[in-house]
């Protein structure tokens, strides 16, 4: 990860509404079903944290038809075209947390050290490479693969737990 480029930049969003970033394919082999449930129970999210939340995503992938109609009806959720690549840091210092519920084997999950970089935690699957650099309370949260109340908690957690987390310290 290039830490030059991927660099924490002041969020225009801080103290408003906090927003979760999803950055991986939209195939249900990547979570986006996970991140739909979690969008269409954002009011209990707000509550149980005690802040606004919303979801930003990037929209690609090969089930975009299937899942995007859901997402981009939801007023809170923000759907943006693909980022280049050497662009993504714009979209992680445009998040506070990073969702990556993949049910896929990550050999690394560049993703979610990229987001790291930029001071984002992550939550993300107890499961394939992600464990080794998902470090709870420290980098951000692990969560029961393929186990959606898992994954809401930790989300949950992570709101509440938000400067708490220090993610850009293991990537140095």
């Amino acid at each position: 990860v290039n830490v030059e480029l991927f660099t924490p930049k002041k969020s225009e969003t801080k103290g408003k509404v906090l927003v979760l970033g999803y950055a991986s394919s939209i195939k249900t082999s990547k979570g986006i079903d996970f991140v739909v449930k979690l969008s269409e129970e954002l009011e209990f999210i707000n509550r149980s944290s005690g802040k606004k939340v919303s979801i930003s995503l990037i929209e690609y992938g090969a089930e975009k038809q299937r899942y995007s109609p859901k997402l981009i009806k939801n007023p809170n959720v923000k759907v943006l075209s693909p980022f280049p690549k050497d662009k993504m840091y714009k979209f992680y210092n445009s998040i506070d947390v990073l969702l990556f519920p993949t049910r896929m084997a990550e050999s690394l999950g560049l993703v979610g050290l990229e987001a790291m970089a930029c001071g984002k935690p992550v939550v993300g699957t107890n499961n394939f490479s992600l464990q080794e650099y998902i470090i709870s309370g420290k980098t951000g949260e692990l969560f029961e693969l393929g186990n959606y109340d898992s994954f809401k908690k930790a989300v949950i957690k992570t709101i509440k737990r938000l400067d708490d987390y220090k993610p850009r310290e293991l990537v140095l």
